[in-house]
């Protein structure tokens, strides 16, 4: 039997409402640590990786940095694409 990996369905963004990623962060800048494995990494790490995650499911394995816009707010669009 081969799988077939498939691109997940992106969640349309909503500007009023934080992304799944974002609530992450808040809550772990909170001092919050649910016992889960990544909660063992460093914030900086997890971020990081999910911009390059970000970058890679949305643009290819080879996405450029270059090619990454930053938004009107200075953010990288990638990284709501994450969670």
């Amino acid at each position: 039997m081969v799988l077939q990996l498939t691109a997940a369905q992106k969640a349309m963004w909503q500007p009023d409402r934080p992304t799944s990623m974002e609530c992450y962060i808040a809550e772990r800048l909170g001092g919050m640590h649910a016992g889960r494995w990544i909660d063992d990494l460093q914030l900086d790490v997890i971020i990081h990786t999910a911009e390059v995650f970000g970058a890679m499911a949305s643009r290819g394995a080879n996405a450029s940095w270059q090619d990454i816009s930053l938004t009107s707010d200075g953010n990288m669009d990638v990284l709501e694409q994450t969670f």
